[in-house]
């Protein structure tokens, strides 16, 4: 008799129908990788019923206000909940630990009260599994919301190895652009920290000396690469204030280019990728940036927040800054197009695509979803 495949329902938050962001990519291409090894994987629709008595397990991705009134309609006596928290704080967990004694002793006075925190504290108490994307969001929180570890496993989030293979010449023919310092991503969220390096980014900065650069080898050349501009792909509308701010500045600014989005499967972003010398993502935390890997495994160097365990993922291939300090970060953009130029074979050196394929983070979701 055939076995019967397993029956999964998928609950993204409604903003990844909005937002083309990490978490989007990361459901779209959990469910891609996870249904080409038989596993039966719908995706949610609010205007369309669902029993979750149906499935075998339902996968909450995010915490927050939306995710715990879906949790309460979920019968989790019968169906096992798995949840993908995309949750870090800059805060030390155990002063969140503390902070949320404070709310349930004082707020549960005020007739069932809550604060964004215990909320996502509540989600994350209603999984039966929690599924991390790095070992630093894991320790934060199991410290911060006393989640027991055997209920916590982290999983990766995954790369296409299809960026390794990326060609720059599309991108460049079009844009007339090479050698760039790229962004990629929500230009105008306040978490990705970008405004302060808009105003501040001079390409001058960022041409690398030419002293000490290392042989060429066969098929490179010594045609020499403009200044290099900030490129930025993705949304631009919206962001309130400060998105408002992000526009200003980036229209005052010649140096900083945005080119608005583009299709995440689509050959110009991978090219894009291919194109850059040094990737930026100076967030106030990554669980670690999707856009940072594609980008790493076509050849850029990333430079990227040092917070949310982004070190977990590129080790020693990246060179981390501060959020706050943006001079620093600037800085490091310069050193990471030096870097570029002086190693032997003119690129990044990270090797995460096969470590972190798609495949391979859905054959770990896999077996946590069989060890329920």
């Amino acid at each position: 008799m055939e076995k019967q495949r397993m029956k999964i329902l998928m609950i993204p938050p409604a903003s990844a129908g909005m937002v083309n962001g990490g978490v989007r990519m990361q459901v779209l291409k959990t469910a891609e990788a996870l249904r080409n090894q038989g596993v039966d994987v719908q995706l949610f629709n609010p205007l369309e019923l669902r029993n979750p008595a149906d499935f075998d397990l339902v996968h909450l991705f995010q915490t927050g206000h939306e995710m715990l009134s879906l949790s309460n309609l979920i019968p989790t006596q019968s169906v096992p909940v798995v949840l993908s928290p995309v949750l870090f704080s800059r805060h030390p967990a155990e002063r969140m630990r503390r902070w949320l004694w404070f709310e349930s002793l004082f707020l549960s006075r005020l007739g069932g009260a809550t604060t964004e925190l215990m909320v996502k504290k509540m989600v994350c108490e209603r999984a039966d599994l929690l599924l991390p994307n790095t070992p630093a969001e894991a320790a934060w929180i199991q410290s911060a919301f006393g989640i027991a570890s055997t209920r916590i496993q982290w999983i990766p989030n995954g790369v296409d190895r299809r960026f390794a293979e990326a060609d720059p010449r599309l991108f460049e023919e079009k844009t007339g652009l090479q050698g760039i310092t790229l962004f990629v991503g929500h230009v105008v969220s306040e978490r990705k920290n970008l405004l302060r390096v808009i105003e501040q980014y001079r390409a001058a900065d960022m041409v690398p000396k030419t002293e000490g650069l290392a042989p060429m080898t066969e098929g490179m050349t010594s045609k020499s690469v403009p200044p290099p501009p900030l490129v930025l792909i993705g949304q631009t509308e919206g962001g309130g204030g400060y998105g408002e701010a992000c526009r200003q500045a980036i229209e005052r600014n010649p140096d900083v280019i945005a080119l608005g989005p583009m299709d995440a499967e689509g050959p110009m972003l991978a090219s894009a990728y291919a194109s850059a010398r040094v990737f930026l993502l100076p967030s106030l935390f990554e669980t670690p940036g999707i856009a940072a890997m594609e980008a790493a495994v076509a050849g850029a160097i990333p430079v990227v927040t040092a917070y949310g365990g982004t070190k977990d993922v590129f080790g020693d291939d990246a060179i981390y800054v501060k959020p706050s300090d943006t001079k620093g970060i600037l800085e490091a953009v310069a050193r990471a197009h030096q870097q570029w130029e002086t190693h032997s074979e003119r690129g990044g050196t990270w090797s995460g695509a096969q470590r972190y394929s798609w495949d391979v983070v859905a054959q770990k979701t896999l077996e946590a979803y069989r060890n329920l």
